[in-house]
């Protein structure tokens, strides 16, 4: 099957593998070189250099030369969600993949993932991943029954951030939920997590493998660690856009999501040294308030281990706070 682009013809393909890159130098190579390598003709990879200034566009148009299934795509500075819809716009495969650039996959992933779509041709297929901080290594599992799952559960596990989370780089997603949807390019942080709910709604066929095909790297310096109030304040709001929406269209779906970035706001907030501005304290007070008024909910939650539940009970406390945002700005030379 072909698809027609721009007057011309362009060949389809199983997947597209979209990568958006912005100044990620250090760790690029590591990313493009588990990841081309297994990369047939069935597979177009698209990176998207959103502006990049230290050289990372260049090494893109370097592994270009060597690999015919890349294509490169240079646009001025324009975030994530930008690039992400570049990215979208010039797909042509049958199911999409994403891959930050700072990660890394498994050297099965695409045997892995390619294997269960032809057998299953599902909506959308789910696969584990990895946490990787510095050497230390912590594998994050769905562990729900491999195979088929049943679409109202996995809305609920979605809507907790608990086993399953937004990301897009943890699943294979068939294109046609991509048509008509677009990242929303006003949002400096969470631009997957507001997309990916509505196209899940919409989804009847989802699969689960339990194979961990993805590594994630902590960075001290992601935008999503970053003590940024602005940024945790418009998580929070995003989340309780979803828990709303959900709601009103009558899908599963928990408050616990919500509960998980009000406790982010807070943790920022410490970590800022309590700042007294106007707007900054009223957003803790309402994060604070959320986080209390679910407290009997977290303590009865079956699926949230007991250290977790402690750290939602504890952080509305200030003086705990205080200590905690004390040891995060020694740990990190963060002045106060």
């Amino acid at each position: 099957m072909d698809d027609e682009r721009n007057g011309g013809i362009m060949e389809a393909k199983a997947f597209s593998v979209i990568m958006p890159v912005y100044n990620v130098a250090p760790y690029l190579t590591k990313a493009l070189d588990t990841l081309l390598p297994q990369c047939g003709d069935d597979v177009q990879v698209i990176a998207v250099d959103d502006g990049s200034t230290d050289g990372s566009g260049g090494i893109l148009d370097q592994y270009a030369g060597r690999y015919p299934q890349m294509e490169v795509i240079h646009q001025k500075n324009g975030g994530v969600a930008r690039a992400r819809n570049e990215g979208l716009a010039r797909a042509r495969g049958e199911y999409i993949l994403w891959v930050d650039p700072d990660d890394w996959v498994s050297a099965d992933y695409l045997t892995i993932i390619r294997r269960e779509i032809r057998e299953k041709h599902p909506d959308m297929l789910i696969f584990d991943y990895a946490h990787w901080n510095g050497a230390a290594r912590e594998e994050k599992r769905y562990a729900r029954t491999p195979g088929k799952q049943e679409i109202g559960r996995v809305l609920m596990d979605l809507s907790r951030d608990w086993r399953l989370t937004s990301v897009l780089w943890n699943k294979a997603i068939h294109r046609r939920f991509f048509e008509g949807a677009h990242f929303d390019e006003q949002l400096r942080c969470l631009e997957d997590y507001a997309l990916i709910y509505p196209i899940m709604m919409c989804m009847a066929h989802i699969e689960y493998v339990p194979e961990v095909l993805y590594a994630y790297r902590i960075r001290e310096d992601g935008l999503v660690r970053a003590p940024d109030l602005e940024v945790g304040y418009e998580s929070f709001c995003q989340a309780m856009k979803r828990y709303d929406t959900m709601q009103k269209k009558g899908a599963p779906h928990h408050v616990m999501g919500t509960l998980l970035q009000a406790k982010g706001y807070l943790c920022k907030y410490y970590i800022c040294g309590m700042p007294q501005e106007r707007t900054a304290r009223e957003r803790y007070r309402l994060c604070r308030r959320h986080l209390i008024r679910h407290a009997g909910l977290v303590l009865a939650d079956r699926e949230l281990p007991g250290k977790e539940k402690l750290k939602y009970l504890l952080i509305v406390l200030p003086f705990v706070g205080r200590i905690y945002g004390a040891k995060k700005r020694r740990a990190t030379g963060r002045p106060r």
